[in-house]
């Protein structure tokens, strides 16, 4: 009986790494993130704590690969930054439009939702004290959500001006439908432990 109830517990362990092994490797498995500021993100039914152990995440999403304080997971779709203390201090997520991940917040798809309507969600969620970084970027401090993006509307102008001047090509240019996606959409959006930003 006992070596039954051993093998039964090898194979219980054994199914769980494959399974963790199909999960971090599914790109083309379309799957939501959804994030609850200061409380929690939920990854594919997985749901990781602000503030939780390492262990307790490595439990559910595997080792990632780490980089510093970082660990990130599904190609580098979903990042996870661990303080001094191995607990779970950040979470962000890519919201590109390619990405089979779709970043939640607030019932919002981020990846279909326009840059300025999201952030007037997240003022109005907010209450309080916003950094903003010349629109690349903003910091909502009271609820400790951070939006990133690498280029902005003024920005996307200035490259399209750029372009027309030294001839390269503008209309049906891939990378130029890219850019203004970027422009106008969040890049990456994160939540934090209370007063993460401070």
């Amino acid at each position: 009986m006992e070596a039954i109830e051993k093998a039964t517990d090898i194979e219980k362990e054994i199914a769980h790494s494959i399974s963790l092994y199909i999960f971090n490797k599914k790109e083309a498995f379309p799957m939501n993130v959804e994030l609850f500021p200061l409380e929690r993100a939920v990854v594919g039914g997985y749901r990781i704590d602000l503030g939780a152990d390492r262990a307790d995440v490595e439990k559910m999403l595997g080792s990632g690969e780490q980089v510093d304080n970082m660990v990130y997971y599904f190609g580098s779709k979903l990042w996870i930054i661990y303080d001094e203390n191995g607990t779970v201090s950040y979470i962000e997520v890519s919201c590109e439009p390619e990405s089979t991940i779709t970043p939640m917040i607030y019932g919002e798809d981020i990846t279909k939702s326009d840059a300025d309507y999201v952030v007037q969600i997240l003022t109005e969620k907010n209450q309080g004290e916003i950094e903003n970084e010349n629109g690349y970027a903003y910091a909502f401090y009271n609820l400790s959500v951070g939006v990133y993006r690498g280029i902005t509307p003024n920005g996307y102008k200035e490259l399209i001006e750029e372009m027309k001047v030294n001839g390269d090509p503008v209309e049906g240019n891939p990378d130029v439908e890219a850019d203004f996606w970027r422009s106008t959409h969040w890049n990456t959006i994160g939540i934090g432990v209370r007063d993460y930003f401070r």
